[in-house]
């Protein structure tokens, strides 16, 4: 692994491949000899240009996504609930994964009944 330029089309294959791939980041760096921070950085740089203009990701990328950032974690996985529907989904799809979590929430100006209602 060395401090050499790649061409950009590498950049967005290696971007593609990490996020439609369930190989850890760290995985798929190593498979293509790079580090793994500069495939980090990539990511942040490209993701839109990759997954287009709108950034919406398909189902089965989002899966993918999750099951890559849940398989890692080592002191456990706690998903804060709000009244949006971001997290209860997120808290939905861990469940249908079989992926154990903790659920918190606050009570900071957040519409209160619909996180009760995830209990």
């Amino acid at each position: 692994m060395s401090n050499r330029k790649y061409r950009k089309s590498f950049k967005l294959d290696a971007v593609s491949m990490t996020l439609s791939s369930e190989k850890s980041h760290a995985q798929i760096a190593c498979d293509l000899g790079l580090k793994e921070t500069s495939l980090y950085a990539w990511i942040s740089q490209y993701r839109g240009e990759v997954l287009g203009a709108n950034h919406d990701m398909t189902a089965e990328q989002e899966l993918a996504a999750l099951k890559k950032r849940a398989e890692n974690i080592q002191q456990g996985l706690y998903v804060p609930l709000s009244s949006g529907h971001d997290s209860g989904l997120i808290a939905a799809e861990l469940e249908h994964l079989g992926i154990g979590f903790h659920a918190y929430g606050f009570r900071y100006g957040d519409v209160i009944p619909p996180i009760n209602n995830r209990s």
